[in-house]
């Protein structure tokens, strides 16, 4: 199912057993309903980084198509060439959540077709506290 390093790095990092983890990821993965999602970012020739540590959103789709979609619709990336779409698996993403303190969230986005121009798209939530309390929560 995953990596035993991967989950070994995430009980580690949480102080927990390997077996809370294998829990939680089985419940994400029955939530979410796929192992692999799709994330992209926008690379801009000369831009700078933000200074200082700003909250960021994962922003998840279920197909490459889908997620091309929502970065055009919202013209997060007018220049094709700046667009970079990465396949992720459930547990890659839970394991950034947990390194990086800065991602507060994670959404995987549902169909589109009720998307609102410029706001993130409705779909499954998973708050970085809610899924650290699950951790805990989660009994061997």
């Amino acid at each position: 199912m995953q990596d035993d390093t991967t989950l070994q790095e995430i009980a580690t990092m949480q102080g927990i057993d390997i077996t809370q983890v294998r829990s939680t990821l089985l419940a994400l993965h029955t939530q979410i309903g796929n192992e692999r999602l799709y994330i992209f970012w926008v690379t801009r020739k000369g831009a700078k980084p933000a200074s200082g540590q700003r909250e960021r959103v994962l922003l998840a789709f279920t197909t490459p198509d889908v997620a091309i979609a929502f970065a055009q619709r919202n013209g997060l990336a007018p220049n094709p060439s700046e667009l970079r779409l990465r396949r992720l698996s459930v547990t890659q993403l839970v394991l950034a959540m947990v390194r990086d303190e800065s991602i507060r969230e994670l959404i995987v986005a549902a169909d589109l077709a009720t998307e609102v121009i410029g706001t993130f798209p409705e779909g499954f939530q998973l708050k970085r506290s809610d899924l650290l309390q699950q951790f805990l929560d989660t009994t061997v």
